[in-house]
């Protein structure tokens, strides 16, 4: 954590000692992880997300349970509760 506060102040000094620098680079920075996050993005989407073939598949739900006995929450359901929900 150190290392990145380092980091931080180090790229705060250089953007202030060349002003005419920072109204470029400071958007640039901010496009460049806004495209990273749309490439991951389509990434997971193209190669897991979308080879799914379920029927009805933008009905899929999420079934988590409670357990007071163990004091846990939002865990996944047992397969047999599922079955005798239905």
């Amino acid at each position: 954590m150190g290392s990145l506060l380092s980091d931080v102040r180090y790229g705060v000094r250089m953007l202030l000692r060349a002003p005419g620098l920072s109204p470029s680079t400071i958007p640039q920075r901010s496009r460049s992880a806004w495209g990273l996050t749309k490439h991951s993005f389509s990434v997971v989407y193209g190669s897991v997300l979308r080879c799914l073939d379920f029927d009805n598949g933008t009905k899929l739900i999420a079934l988590p349970e409670d357990s007071p006995s163990q004091k846990s929450r939002g865990n996944s359901a047992p397969v047999l509760d599922v079955l005798d929900w239905r």
